[in-house]
């Protein structure tokens, strides 16, 4: 049956399985399956969630394990040269141009597919304890393929916030003298 390939048949075999991939109407189902699966979610308590997605403790399966050198040791060498070292690389250096905007296309529907009431963070806001962690695992942290190099009255920045931080102006401002054409701010370079 299976290589007669029927029109009517929706599923990528005859013996069952997969019957989303082919129907002509995946779309609406798969949103109404994350639709049901999120208004579910929404009705647990915290403690619901917890008892059903966490671990926690001595119910972890990783709970009290501590690795010892040895360990980290042959780990770190059953993983050398098994994956290449991409640090500092772009996606195009690493996968090639069109690869690369194929990827960066693909991402921009899926961000724009998920704004307003579509995002899942849609009307809410983090606890000042939950602002707080974040801040304090940011603070001192600059990843330099994110962040534009500067420089201030002879004093080099690896980003607008840092710059920002440091001298108490706006990153707008910084950024706005930096590109300014105004000899004024001549001593606001970016590098």
């Amino acid at each position: 049956m299976d290589t007669l390939n029927p029109e009517f048949n929706i599923g990528k075999n005859s013996s069952g399985g997969d019957n989303i991939s082919n129907h002509p109407n995946k779309k609406e189902i798969v949103d109404r399956i994350k639709q049901t699966i999120n208004e579910n979610i929404s009705l647990m308590t915290e403690e619901e969630k917890r008892q059903k997605w966490g671990k926690v403790g001595y119910l972890n399966p990783n709970y009290d394990n501590k690795w010892t050198d040895d360990m980290k040791q042959k780990a770190s060498e059953n993983n050398k040269g098994k994956m290449p070292i991409n640090k500092g690389k772009t996606n195009e250096e690493i996968l090639g141009k069109e690869r690369a905007e194929e990827i960066s296309k693909k991402l921009s529907k899926i961000a724009s597919e998920r704004i307003g009431e579509k995002n899942g963070f849609f009307n809410k806001q983090h606890t000042d304890e939950t602002k707080n962690k974040i801040r304090e695992k940011r603070i001192g942290k600059y990843h330099g393929s994110q962040n534009i190099r500067l420089k201030i009255n002879e004093e080099i920045y690896n980003s607008y916030g840092e710059a920002s931080k440091k001298l108490n102006i706006p990153i707008v401002t910084i950024r706005w003298r930096c590109l300014s054409n105004n000899p004024k701010f001549d001593n606001y370079k970016l590098i």
